[in-house]
């Protein structure tokens, strides 16, 4: 198989020699650029002078001169000309972010895609004021009119933010593809290359276009395409949308290339529905194990994963004779498990803000957030799992909805004078205070970092890579915490622990920690978008579902679907089109493929397998018969071994004595329920004593209430055993029900609110 970047690599060296300092290549993104220097390598056989390689990001940020602004940054910069616009009518910043990131998303868009800025906008008011407007002549409301008053000013702000960055030498993303776009029109960039090669790409936005096609119609620039005849031929094939549309402004011989794998080659393509995501990434790992028993070299194998949140599961199956891989994603901050502690801690503070009725003077924390962080492993490292199991035996016992402070250091959390647990780090309250609150989180994380290093100084070195990875967790979580902590010095507009929330949650949804490895070598592992320009003769990808691949409808925007289509400005249509030419471009030149999709529906739908799997079954076996499709609906197989489980207590004669001291006592109802429901829970639960463990009753529960009415009715009518009631015991009854009533909340229900 010769793969795309092979091709692009001869094409190049043949055309322009092996002196390639003057050139340059665009790529999608910069994973392809480490193949295509490979492929350079070894097409030139010896060693050659690199050309220089760009991401297409990459590559205008570098000729547009501008500097990129951190995407956290620029929403406190649109925050302020919210505030210069609004004056007095500015929503505090905790509103703004619910809004703030969808504008800037939306201008971001305009600018890639060159759309004149107060036309759409001027059209948006146009659209939004016949939505409020009153056939019958009646006045608006404030809040209608204060809705066509934010449209209104969206121009200001788009016009203000450009400014304002342009002034600092900085641009978002889109602002730099305009700005470059212009400079290029205009020709006032100066390019230190004599040629430049874009390779691989698909759908352009409107300022690309207009780079990539005055470059090349200077005679600075040309294009090496990557389509195949199977969707590029077929009109109503949406994979081949938009090279369809570039092909027209070429002539015949200039268009490079197209290729006709799709009808040639032979392919074996399994699709395989699988219970399940767990169940997708154990049959991978059977697919990768059958694999590295044919070959050891798995370079030429890729898993593409189409849900990224497979990433934990699939490195845990991943088989152990696989000896080399190379994963182009990161972990998830979010899905770490320091992640799940400082989210407990920041729930703890936010509360006691939410709960607290003193004004501050006497914060108190709600049990269920206490006992979250201390069930957390992390919290066993520092104190020990006895310790904690005191804390929480001792919450739980309690039968408390809310703890003070010094209640919680002082009587849990202090063994001896001098032998203080450190908790005061996260639980001494924050007062509300943002600044505070990360001052406490950073050296919480400090004294993490000490126990990790004690920890791993007293074990043995099998445990090594754990505790690497959890040191790795902590330096990414204090370089956020960090970055918190300079926002709130050059920004003070994050004024409660509620906003600090909001703020930390936007910063830590994109930051990963990155796998190290050696990226040519070994089974790649990577999502959809990284497979650009790559191929391999081995495809693995999950999660071919509807939703996934293509992904749904939703839009977070303020410009509605028509006025995207008016503008040109890409809707879910074209975002299909996008992935549709991925599938298949990744598929074309590989022999083995596996698509796995889930078969069981979640909460809000789904187990339904990709619409592109449809297409191939119907499309494909007529196309080339020499691609075989099957399909499998794999299931959980039954357990062939027979378990013995079965539990019997024989009546043995401590067991008889047990039975007759709880005779003694009474059966209660619950009790003789218990039984005939199941003999084993009974005995379990009333003679052995072994129960479910205590919680605390934020209200008074069924059972409870229960013991309470036995209890007042037995003492209550205890002295009248062998007596007959008059009315007038009864009205003395009636006088005492009070008090019993209050004594026996007191024994069963201590320390709770009635």
């Amino acid at each position: 198989m010769q793969t795309f970047l092979h091709k692009t690599a001869k094409y190049i060296i043949d055309k322009y020699g092996t002196i390639l300092g003057d050139i340059c290549i665009v790529l999608p993104n910069r994973r392809a650029g480490l193949f295509l220097k490979k492929n350079l390598a070894g097409i030139a056989g010896k060693t050659i002078w690199s050309p220089a390689i760009y991401s297409i990001e990459d590559f205008i940020v570098e000729l547009s001169g501008y500097n990129v602004i951190d995407p956290v940054y620029l929403q406190f910069e649109l925050y302020e000309i919210h505030k210069e616009i609004e004056k007095t009518g500015a929503q505090e910043f905790g509103e703004f972010l619910k809004w703030g990131k969808v504008l800037l998303n939306d201008f971001n868009e305009i600018d890639m895609y060159l759309v004149d800025a107060g036309q759409l906008f001027g059209h948006l008011t146009d659209t939004k004021a016949l939505a409020v407007w009153n056939v019958g002549g009646e006045p608006l409301t404030d809040f209608e009119i204060k809705y066509l008053r934010f449209f209104n000013s969206l121009k200001k702000y788009y016009d203000r933010l450009s400014d304002k960055l342009l002034e600092k030498n900085q641009v978002y993303q889109g602002l730099a593809y305009r700005k470059l776009s212009e400079q290029i029109e205009s020709d006032t960039v100066d390019l230190p290359w004599s040629n430049i090669v874009f390779a691989g790409f698909n759908a352009l936005t409107a300022a690309e276009e207009k780079i990539i096609f005055t470059l090349k119609k200077t005679g600075k620039a040309e294009l090496l395409w990557d389509a195949d005849t199977y969707y590029l031929d077929n009109k109503i094939q949406e994979a081949g949308r938009f090279i369809r549309k570039y092909k027209k402004k070429f002539d015949e011989d200039d268009f490079r290339w197209i290729d006709d794998c799709f009808s040639t080659d032979k392919k074996e393509i399994s699709v395989l529905g699988v219970p399940q995501n767990v169940g997708q990434v154990k049959v991978t790992a059977q697919v990768l194990t059958e694999m590295a028993g044919i070959s050891n070299e798995m370079h030429n194998t890729a898993v593409v994963l189409n849900n990224e949140s497979l990433i934990i599961p699939l490195l845990n199956s991943i088989p152990e004779t696989l000896k080399e891989f190379n994963l182009t994603m990161g972990l998830p901050l979010n899905d770490t498990p320091l992640s799940n502690l400082i989210e407990g801690i920041l729930n703890l503070h936010e509360n006691s803000v939410k709960f607290d009725k003193t004004g501050g003077k006497a914060p108190k924390f709600y049990f269920r957030d206490i006992i979250k962080i201390f069930e957390h492993p992390y919290l066993r490292i520092i104190a020990g799992a006895k310790k904690i199991e005191s804390v929480l035996s001792e919450i739980r016992n309690s039968n408390r909805i809310f703890f003070d402070y010094n209640e919680l250091v002082t009587k849990f959390l202090t063994e001896e004078e001098d032998n203080e647990i450190p908790f005061s780090v996260f639980l001494e309250p924050w007062s509300n205070s943002p600044q505070r609150g990360i001052e406490k989180i950073i050296k919480f994380l400090d004294t993490l970092k000490s126990a990790f290093t004690d920890n791993r100084n007293s074990h043995s070195p099998d445990n090594t890579k754990t505790q690497n990875l959890e040191m790795e967790y902590l330096f990414h979580f204090s370089k956020v915490f960090k970055k918190l902590k300079n926002l709130i010095i050059e920004y003070p507009y994050i004024e409660n622990i509620k906003t600090l929330r909001e703020m930390y949650n936007q910063i830590v949804q994109f930051v990963s920690i990155p796998f190290y490895g050696e990226p040519l070598k070994g089974l790649q592992i990577m999502g959809m978008l990284e497979t650009r320009t790559l191929d391999f003769d081995n495809i693995i990808m999950l999660s071919v579902n509807e939703d996934f691949i293509p992904a749904g409808k939703s839009d977070n925007s303020f410009i509605p679907f028509d006025i995207k289509r008016e503008f040109k400005l890409p809707t879910y249509r074209e975002r299909n089109a996008v992935f549709a030419y991925h599938f298949y471009r990744i598929l074309q030149r590989a022999e083995n493929i596996y698509l796995l999709y889930n078969t069981e529906a979640g909460d809000l739908g789904g187990g339904d397998k990709s619409r592109f799997i449809t297409q191939l079954q119907y499309e494909m076996a007529k196309y080339n018969p020499r691609i075989k499709i099957n399909e499998k609906i794999l299931s959980v197989p039954p357990v062939k071994e027979k378990i013995n489980d079965k539990i019997e207590i024989t009546k043995s004669p401590d067991i008889l004595k047990r039975i007759e001291n709880h005779a003694k006592n009474g059966y209660s109802a619950s009790a003789l329920n218990t039984y005939r429901n199941c003999s084993l829970q009974y005995y379990f639960k009333y003679l052995a004593g072994l129960d479910e463990t205590e919680d605390v009753e934020e209200t008074i529960e069924a059972n409870t209430l229960g013991t309470v009415v036995h209890d007042v009715l037995s003492k209550l009518y205890e002295p009248f055993v062998g007596k007959n009631i008059t009315a007038g015991d009864i009205n003395l009854l009636k006088s005492k029900t009070e008090l019993f009533i209050r004594k026996s909340f007191e024994e069963n229900y201590k320390n709770g609110e009635i």
